[in-house]
C-alpha cells in the first residue's frame, strides 16, 4: 500500500466467492470513513493483475507515484509504503 497525500493505491488479494470487489471495498471505505472520519470519492479503480510480469509492473508503479509527485526524490525515501507479505 502506497499512502499519498490525497489518495491511496494498494495492491491485495481478495477471496471474492462470497462477495462482490465493491461490495468488499465499499465495506472497508465505509468503516473507514465512520471510524476515522475519512472523506473518500465515491468510486475506486479496480485492476485484475494475471501475470507475475504484471504484479511487478504494478508494484513498479505504485511505488514511483510520490516520485511522479514530487514528494520525494525516490521511491526510497517515501516513509508512507506499507508491506505485507500475508
Amino acid at each position: 500500500m502506497v499512502i499519498m497525500p490525497d489518495h491511496l493505491h494498494s495492491l491485495m488479494t481478495l477471496n471474492t466467492r462470497s462477495k462482490s470487489i465493491s461490495a468488499i471495498i465499499g465495506g472497508w471505505k465505509r468503516y473507514l470513513a465512520k471510524t476515522e472520519g475519512i472523506v473518500w470519492q465515491k468510486n475506486y479503480f479496480e485492476h485484475r493483475i494475471r501475470s507475475q510480469n504484471e504484479l511487478f509492473e504494478k508494484e513498479s508503479y505504485l511505488r514511483q507515484n510520490p516520485v511522479r509527485a514530487d514528494l520525494c526524490k525516490n521511491a526510497a525515501e517515501w516513509p508512507f509504503i506499507i508491506r505485507s507479505d500475508r
